[in-house]
Parts: structure tokens; C-alpha cells; sequence
């Protein structure tokens, strides 16, 4: 539970997520950082049941350098069906968020 002074900073930046994500980003939102489209590709595999592949024809290969982010980003793509620079634009700021002390 936030108390003190976070609580304001935690409301003001919820809010400014929220308008974020509701006005500006639809149109303009976009990823400069291109690693991370791999996580894309193989949770959009193992979504489709091939397991965590990188090529669906192969048998399962585990390149990725950070499992638990590709379980978050699996996840949160299965619930949202959201586009892959939204999908993460979105996790990359909730880890921040949560790093965040």
C-alpha cells in the first residue's frame, strides 16, 4: 500500500498513463527498440501452440535472455490482443513502474 508522499506521485502517474494511453498513443505510439520484437515472436508462437520457438518448423528454442519477461508479455498479448509497439511500450513501462521504489 502506497502511503505519504508516493501516494499523490503514484495517482498523478496512473493518471497520466491512463491519458497516454487513451489519447496520444493510438496514433503516435511506436517502439524504437527492436530486440525486443523477438519476445513478440515467440509468444505469438506459443500462442498458436508451437511452443516458445523461434521458428514453428523447429523444435522449441529458449534464446530468449529474460524468460520472465517473455511470460508477462505472453500473457498480457493473450488477454489484450493488443499490437506488438502498444504490447511493448506497455510491459517495458509497467517493469519500470514496479522497479520503481
Amino acid at each position: 500500500m502506497l502511503t505519504g508522499k508516493k501516494t499523490p506521485v503514484a495517482i498523478a502517474g496512473v493518471s497520466l498513463l491512463v491519458f497516454f494511453l487513451a489519447v496520444y498513443a493510438p496514433e503516435r505510439i511506436g517502439t524504437r527498440f527492436d530486440d525486443a520484437y523477438m519476445y513478440i515472436r515467440y509468444s505469438e508462437n506459443f500462442i498458436s501452440g508451437h511452443g516458445f520457438a523461434w521458428n514453428i518448423s523447429e523444435v522449441p528454442a529458449y534464446g530468449i535472455t529474460s524468460p520472465l519477461f517473455l511470460f508477462f508479455i505472453t500473457a498480457l498479448k493473450s488477454i489484450f490482443h493488443a499490437g506488438a509497439p502498444v504490447l511493448l511500450s506497455i510491459t517495458s513501462l509497467s517493469a519500470s513502474i514496479v522497479r520503481w521504489k
